[in-house]
């Protein structure tokens, strides 16, 4: 490196070819200036590293006293999420009334293989007495047996109500100051020294930095063909997806089923009690009794049950202000 002639003026010392002396002293400087970067964005000494090992002033030099210029991160730590818990309140249950009533030729206890005889309640039944379907007295079926001599009732329908989903507890999450992996620390000398064609001079890098420049656009100059990507900030989306609860499952109802010889629903011929999760329901009658009329009344409800789901952390802690520097292969100082 050829020693240059350089003008000082203050702190700053610009090169100067075949400028006058005059108000100003021009010397040869005693300092080995090194090489010429571009002044704009100006140049950086950039360590960067493990968090841990990051260090805390800039190195000194026996010439200039070096200033910190800039510090970033990369490699953020966002920390744990905790959402709240989520659960379900009950589904309540609504009972479909048994629309599908069968009269059979036989007892409750006697082989299936009789006549039957429809006797079904209205379309769309909400189990007052219904009149509807009728079988008269002694009516008699194939072999002369009487045809009222019990009564089949299909299970009534649950039907579940969805579940509320509920929530116990508030998210947690890291707050800033955030934490970081990596750690960009940037310096420079106070003093500088320009080189004749305007770029400033670069004397020497200290140890364990690179000379890096602000990347500006989408390339890098000649030379800085590394590339390190710092932020200034992080920002923070994260939050708690909405509970849910999943189709209720286990809804349970048993209803109070009556059939009647007269059309008034006053003169019981049999009743039994029929429930969701057992099927149909035999219940017998006298035989060759007129069926004029029917009920169905509501006994008993249970509540279902949902499975909670959602809940999870959505979102990230991400790195806010990016800076993108172009560094100097360290193999070429």
């Amino acid at each position: 490196m050829t020693r240059r002639t350089i003008l000082r003026i203050g702190a700053l010392a610009m090169i100067s070819v075949g400028l006058p002396a005059t108000g100003c002293e021009v010397t040869h400087d005693p300092i080995d200036l090194g090489q010429c970067v571009p002044t704009n964005p100006p140049p950086v000494y950039l360590w960067i590293g493990p968090a841990a090992d990051a260090p805390t002033t800039c190195p000194e030099d026996e010439y200039f006293l070096r200033v910190k210029t800039f510090e970033g991160h990369a490699d953020l730590v966002p920390g744990a999420v905790t959402c709240p818990e989520c659960a379900c309140g009950e589904s309540e249950t609504k009972c479909g009334v048994p629309t599908e009533w069968t009269v059979v030729a036989r007892s409750c206890d006697e082989p299936p293989d009789a006549t039957e005889v429809f006797f079904s309640g209205p379309d769309n039944w909400n189990g007052i007495c219904s009149t509807q379907t009728k079988i008269a007295a002694d009516l008699a079926c194939p072999g002369d047996e009487p045809c009222t001599q019990s009564v089949l009732v299909s299970a009534p329908s649950p039907e579940g109500a969805p579940c509320t989903p509920t929530t116990t507890g508030d998210i947690t999450k890291a707050e800033p100051p955030w934490t970081w992996q990596t750690v960009a620390f940037g310096c420079f000398d106070d003093k500088r020294y320009y080189c004749d064609n305007g770029e400033l001079h670069v004397r020497s890098i200290p140890e364990d930095f690179l000379l890096c420049i602000e990347r500006v656009g989408s390339s890098c100059p000649e030379y800085f063909t590394e590339l390190r990507t710092v932020y200034r900030d992080a920002e923070d989306d994260r939050a708690c997806a909405e509970c849910t609860c999943a189709p209720p499952t286990g809804n349970l109802c048993s209803v109070k089923v009556t059939a009647y010889s007269d059309q008034a629903c006053g003169t019981v011929a049999g009743s039994a009690f029929v429930s969701s999760n057992e099927g149909s329901i035999c219940f017998d009658v006298p035989d060759g009794t007129a069926l004029a009329s029917k009920s169905a009344k509501l006994a008993d409800t249970t509540p279902g049950a949902c499975t909670p789901g959602g809940g999870e952390p959505i979102g990230d802690v991400h790195g806010k202000d990016p800076i993108v520097f172009c560094c100097q292969p360290k193999a070429t100082y």
